[in-house]
């Protein structure tokens, strides 16, 4: 079932009706400019459509794309109980993201000021490597993976399947 609409800004919108279910993490920040610039360095991640900007200038809602996943992302809005985790306590959220070189991301995180980059290990499910998401301060750390694929065996992260060998992933 498809339903057409206008969108506030003059846009069409087109409503799909889903047959599964889709998580997409919603970060707010207390610096959303310099977020979107960090996360387009580290994972060359793209804007999808126009920030919305706020009145008083701060982002209210800005969606990424990194490499096909979305992040969405706003500045912090403390008058509607919408701000940022504090700058120390303990981590509760851990984002695990599929990417192609988790070597690069990793450099280009300690490149970019990240407080801590853990080193890429080998492990059973893939090329594996973590660090501290400096945007969210301490809420979130990221995991990188490369998929190792055993041709003809299992593929260890591969949702989809894998995307070398086409087997149907776990």
């Amino acid at each position: 079932m498809v339903a057409e609409g206008a969108c506030g800004q003059g846009e069409k919108m087109t409503t799909t009706t889903r047959t599964s279910t889709l998580l997409t993490p919603y970060l707010c920040v207390s610096d959303a400019r310099r977020a979107m610039d960090w996360y387009r360095a580290v994972f060359a991640a793209q804007v999808r459509g126009e920030p919305y900007v706020m009145d008083d200038g701060r982002i209210g809602h800005a969606q990424l794309d990194l490499g096909g996943a979305a992040l969405m992302l706003a500045d912090e809005f403390p008058e509607v109980d919408v701000e940022a985790p504090p700058s120390s306590g303990p981590r509760s959220v851990t984002l695990n993201l599929q990417l192609g070189d988790v070597d690069a991301v990793l450099r280009r995180a300690r490149e970019n000021g990240a407080p801590k980059v853990w080193d890429a290990e080998d492990k059973p499910y893939g090329r594996s490597g973590r660090f501290d998401d400096p945007m969210t301060k301490v809420s979130k750390v990221y995991f990188a993976f490369s998929l190792v694929c055993e041709v003809g065996g299992a593929c260890f992260g591969a949702v989809n399947g894998c995307p070398c060998c086409g087997s149907g992933g776990c």
